[in-house]
């Protein structure tokens, strides 16, 4: 019998941000066929090598962090909401073709998908069509953007959310894909000022997170107030820059459990160090004991 603490760890993986190359919108782990007949490529390749280990792991929850690439803007890489049109646009086929017809077959075994973006204010083409007053054009580009994540049955994550107003683009079709049926995540911890993200779960970095509950920052929503999942990420290690090392991961997810919150984390990492489902959720007993 599956343990239901299990359905709130989430398999963190990094797409978009995983190369250092703007060519390559900041993608090393999904492979155009170009990188040698020795490497498996696309969607499906992916998923052979990256996603089936964790299923075996156990895991029933997957996090596609920017599956679609980055752009880059000025000194950072940046996460569009259109960001499907735009690997489109330019050329990377490997990350567009068949995404939902090969991630439906994840899907459809139970298996939960989400898929993090941008949000709409982060988007040049999506802006500029709204300055233009090009609106049917706006909602053009953004039902290609989204289409194949619906068809595949994922939810969706937006980056930066809690920046957004209620009357912006960005919360409005928050609320749409929520009335059919979508579970969307707004990002970060919804602060007092902007507290109509708290109808939607969200995602929030584990140190951001502790800031927020020691009145570090802005003043935030109290938990309780959150309609939808809290997951705390364990995106970064106690320095603040590299991924988390095994005992910072046994560490904190015992206890993000045990809060009764979902937990996002490098299965990758627990799989590496011999850690299994059995073993880190035993611990996730001991700690809310």
């Amino acid at each position: 019998m599956t343990n239901p603490v299990a359905s709130r760890l989430a398999s963190y993986l990094q797409i978009g941000g995983s190369h250092g190359q703007p060519l390559t919108r900041y993608v090393g782990e999904v492979w155009p066929k170009s990188w040698g007949p020795s490497r498996e490529p696309g969607v499906a390749g992916y998923i052979k090598r990256r996603v089936l280990p964790d299923l075996e792991w156990g895991a029933k929850w997957l996090w596609l962090q920017w599956p679609f690439g980055l752009s880059e803007d000025g000194a950072s890489n940046k996460c569009e909401l259109d960001a499907w049109s735009l690997a489109k646009s330019w050329g990377q086929s490997h990350l567009t073709s068949k995404f939902a017809s090969e991630w439906r077959r994840i899907t459809r075994q139970g298996i939960r998908v989400t898929c993090y973006l941008g949000n709409a204010a982060q988007s040049a083409a999506l802006t500029r069509h709204l300055e233009r007053g090009q609106r049917a054009t706006w909602l053009r580009r953004v039902t290609a953007s989204l289409g194949p994540v619906l068809d595949a049955g994922m939810d969706i994550g937006l980056d930066a959310s809690i920046n957004e107003d209620e009357d912006s683009t960005t919360f409005a079709l928050a609320e749409l894909l929520r009335s059919m049926g979508v579970v969307v995540f707004c990002e970060n911890r919804p602060d007092a000022a902007r507290a109509h993200w708290a109808r939607f779960g969200t995602v929030c970095d584990e140190r951001c997170w502790q800031d927020r509950e020691r009145g570090i920052g802005l003043p935030a929503v109290h938990r309780d107030a959150i309609h939808g999942e809290i997951v705390r990420a364990l995106y970064y290690a106690d320095n603040g820059r590299d991924t988390p090392p095994i005992d910072e991961i046994l560490r904190d997810a015992p206890r993000i459990l045990a809060d009764g919150d979902c937990c996002l984390l490098n299965v990758l990492t627990l799989r590496e160090a011999g850690v299994s489902l059995d073993a880190l959720l035993s611990q996730e007993v001991e700690h809310g004991a």
